[in-house]
């Protein structure tokens, strides 16, 4: 999992300025950061903006650099399923412009892409990319 190394004056996991309620996203303390099953997937790419995804989740991101990726932006957390995710923006990647969901290896994909859709009040159809294993494309002909 991403590496927080500045968090803009909040800690992980505390509530963003502006929200009301509990954070949506369990926190993850700084050395848990890893991923239970040894890596992570990218499953989609949710066309939404730093402040809307903070409001909505009622936590703070994390920011950091990453060696050939430049700057990021993310919210990590576990769902209620207890499955650990992880939405990431890169201001310097290429389109599709948004927060890649990341989840854990093992994981059951379309039921965490659901869940994370309902937190932030999107549905599949609102996506610019879905990974193939999530939603199959049709069969090639």
């Amino acid at each position: 999992m991403t590496d927080a190394r500045a968090t803009g004056g909040r800690g992980p996991g505390e509530p963003a300025a502006g929200a009301e309620g509990s954070p949506r996203l369990g926190f993850i303390a700084p050395e848990d950061r890893r991923w239970p099953g040894g890596d992570h997937l990218s499953l989609a790419v949710l066309p939404i903006g730093e402040d809307a995804l903070a409001r909505l989740l009622r936590v703070a991101p994390q920011r950091g650099c990453e060696d050939g990726l430049g700057d990021w932006v993310a919210f990590s957390g576990r769902l209620a399923s207890g499955v650990v995710v992880e939405l990431i923006h890169y201001p310097l990647a290429p389109p599709p412009a948004g927060f890649a969901l990341r989840a854990d290896l093992g994981s059951p994909w379309a039921q965490v892409l659901d869940d994370v859709l309902a937190l932030v009040g999107m549905g599949r159809a609102e996506l610019p990319w879905i990974s193939p294993i999530v939603e199959p494309g049709p069969a090639p002909r």
